[in-house]
């Protein structure tokens, strides 16, 4: 099914989930209101009374792990558009208790609010937008209710202002259902949920000033008939909470980076599988992904034809250590059964002393031993590297905007290939991919033999 609502988080002891940042599709953000960039905000809540810890993943990338219920995660900002929103059992992803998309745009905030009984197949995501730059009068604060106890009936939620008298924030609510903002002053109020005039579940909020707020109705109105032993209350949820220990990407412990590129040259484009989750989609021949953070030991990598997910070319375990960065090389040939990966393990600190720094991998099917060279050949970059290896980085003195030529392994460096690339930016550290075939025309595709050149830059 489809996301159609959301909401945000509140600061009452509430136990939060760990969020997974660095990656190129979500990271952490502490601050009220919107992120620098105007990107989209996404909270994640748990108020599925009978579903255990979960994961959330966001376009195949685990965002967020061990959410439990009766919690929310801080904001994740997240590109706008539509994205792909997965929630499984924390820690077991092939239990998927949702799979669907979100439609976000910039500029906004919204909590995808996980609610029903997994147990029962009623478990679903309601995408609320949160109001949290509402200017109201005299900086009063603000509070919305949402019915999110699968088996209590229609319900009021009040607020209670003395003892013989009582707002209504909202009224008749349906399971799912959520209320508008109601403006109330800033301090202590005293929050009611009732049936039929019969007050079911009561608890206290303390309004801060220009904070809007989610009164969750939560739990079960007759436990002792459920699959969960929760009993009905309030759950709040506000903007200025903080949900939880966030990860910072600069922490090592438990993470890896790993990025992609497609250098098979008569493969069609792949699409890249981590623990069968899709991670990448449609990578095209001579395509380098940005760095996904992977989780630390032995993760399952597979990769299908993009147009014929049954054709696996390649599955197999690669192991992943904290902290370490990984290129991960689509190379050989799909229709001589060579195609596999190489893996190489990055390393940012080669050019801290140096203009630059450039690795080599040998790509090209068709090509034998071949020396890289710059200078009209009077620097040798790489020295006779086979198919399917990878040199050791070289530090250069000079890097921007250099002429790179590729040339057979013979003495002298001379007859050099049809292969001068110009005008490589290697300031920096760079991975550089020969691929495609010297002789074309002799072979499955005619993929010109090129250079591609990679940034070793993490955006962690």
């Amino acid at each position: 099914m489809s996301l159609e609502r959301r909401d945000v988080l509140t600061g009452l002891g509430i136990a939060g989930a760990t969020a997974v940042t660095g990656s190129s599709v979500v990271s952490a953000e502490h601050t009220d209101g919107h992120g620098d960039s105007g990107a989209p905000r996404v909270r994640a809540v748990h108020a599925s009374p009978d579903a255990p810890d979960v994961d959330v993943f966001v376009d195949g990338e685990k965002v967020l792990a061990d959410l439990p219920f009766r919690s929310a995660s801080p904001y994740l900002e997240v590109t706008d558009g539509e994205r792909e929103v997965k929630i499984t059992a924390a820690g077991d992803p092939d239990t998927v208790a949702f799979d669907g998309t979100v439609e976000v745009e910039s500029g906004t905030d919204y909590s995808l609010a996980a609610v029903g009984n997994l147990s029962e197949d009623s478990f679903e995501v309601l995408t609320l937008v949160d109001d949290n730059e509402a200017d109201y009068w005299q900086n009063q604060g603000s509070v919305r209710a949402v019915h999110a106890s699968p088996d209590a009936p229609a319900v009021d939620c009040k607020v209670l202002l003395t003892d013989w008298y009582a707002t209504t924030v909202s009224h008749g609510l349906e399971f799912t259902d959520v209320g508008e903002y109601e403006p109330f002053s800033p301090y202590e109020q005293r929050l009611l949920v009732t049936a039929d005039d019969t007050v079911v579940a009561d608890d206290t909020l303390f309004i801060a000033e220009a904070t809007s707020y989610t009164a969750y109705i939560t739990g079960y109105a007759s436990p002792d008939d459920e699959p969960a032993d929760a009993e009905l209350e309030f759950f709040f949820v506000g903007e200025s909470a903080d949900g939880g220990e966030v990860v910072d990407s600069d922490d090592e412990t438990d993470t890896g980076q790993v990025r992609v590129a497609h250098a098979s040259p008569d493969a069609p484009s792949v699409d890249v599988f981590l623990n069968d989750d899709e991670v990448l989609s449609d990578v095209a021949f001579t395509t380098v992904s940005e760095y996904l953070d992977v989780p630390a030991g032995e993760q399952t990598v597979k990769i299908t034809t993009a147009d014929d997910p049954e054709t696996v070319p390649f599955e197999g375990p690669v192991t992943v250590e904290a902290g370490t960065a990984y290129t991960v090389a689509a190379v050989g040939e799909l229709a001589e059964d060579s195609f596999e990966p190489k893996v190489l393990v990055d390393d940012f600190s080669q050019s801290e002393d140096k203009a630059g720094a450039v690795r080599v991998l040998h790509a090209s099917p068709d090509a034998g031993p071949v020396d890289v060279t710059a200078a009209d050949g009077d620097l040798t970059v790489v020295d006779d590297i086979d198919f399917r290896s990878a040199a050791e980085y070289v530090e250069l003195d000079e890097a921007s905007d250099v002429t790179v030529e590729v040339r057979p392994d013979s003495e002298g460096n001379d007859n050099p290939f049809d292969a001068e690339f110009e005008g490589l930016d290697l300031t920096g550290v760079n991975t550089a991919i020969a691929t495609g075939y010297f002789t074309a025309r002799d072979e499955p595709t005619d993929e010109q033999f090129t250079l591609v050149q990679a940034a070793d830059e993490t955006t962690g």
